[in-house]
């Protein structure tokens, strides 16, 4: 996870990539996001969402896009890595 306001990636290591591994990632580092006072508001992700992500997205009220395939300049943690 990338946070444009200041300039920090998160992430966390996941045993897979099952949609209730990755909903529990986005979980803690959007908590740990909001313990620090950030609040996210959009979120810009890979052309892969589950609907148990999306399902999570809307519970916290964040607002999301998907990029294009095999675009990775939209994707500013791609970038930075």
């Amino acid at each position: 996870m990338y946070d444009f306001n200041v300039n920090a990636i998160l992430a966390l290591p996941i045993k897979n990539r099952q949609a209730k591994t990755l909903v529990l990632a986005f979980e803690n580092l959007h908590e740990q996001l909001f313990y620090h006072r950030h609040k996210t508001k959009h979120l810009v992700l890979d052309n892969e969402i589950s609907d148990d992500l999306k399902k999570a997205l809307k519970k916290h009220n964040l607002t999301f896009e998907l990029c294009s395939p095999n675009i990775h300049q939209w994707n500013a943690v791609e970038q930075a890595i």
